[in-house]
């Protein structure tokens, strides 16, 4: 009896293991902001669409992620608006990479927080996880750069 029960029971027991483990908690969600690293000929690009003085050998850029595509790539988008006097650019960089690509610093930080004003402090202990990528040309990225022509109304 006991030598038909054991493969039974292991089968079960693996099985309820199946139906109630979690899944994987991926390394980032969409709506993640990763840090872009532009270097090379992508940053020298970016620069001269920005339109603010720097040298465009490496700029750092927020993005943040649209979508986690099922062969392991990753989608993000970066805007930025830039206004003048007379004019509104827009710059909008897509693109996709591998997310081996994309690399994680965690860093463990100690807050003091109150729950009330004047109320009693307590020290929590948080980590936060900064994504970054690097990239140095337009495999996959894309910049646009649009302009404003005329505006009506309020």
């Amino acid at each position: 009896m006991l030598k038909h029960s054991l493969p039974v029971v292991a089968i079960v027991a693996v099985a309820t293991g199946f139906l109630f483990a979690k899944p994987n908690d991926p390394f980032c969600h969409v709506g993640d902001i990763v840090t872009v690293e532009l270097t090379g000929e992508i940053a020298k690009q970016y620069a001269k669409m920005d339109r603010v003085a720097r040298d465009g050998d490496n700029i750092e850029i927020g993005a943040e992620i649209e979508q986690l595509l099922p062969d392991g790539q990753i989608r993000f988008t970066h805007v930025k608006e830039i206004k003048s006097d007379r004019s509104c650019v827009r710059i909008i960089m897509t693109g996709t990479f591998d997310d081996s690509q994309i690399t994680t610093d965690t860093r463990s930080e100690s807050k003091s927080v109150s729950l009330s004003p004047g109320g009693m402090r307590v020290k929590t202990n948080g980590k936060t996880k900064k994504l970054r990528i690097h990239l140095n040309d337009f495999r996959n990225v894309k910049i646009q750069s649009w302009q404003l022509l005329r505006e009506v109304g309020e």
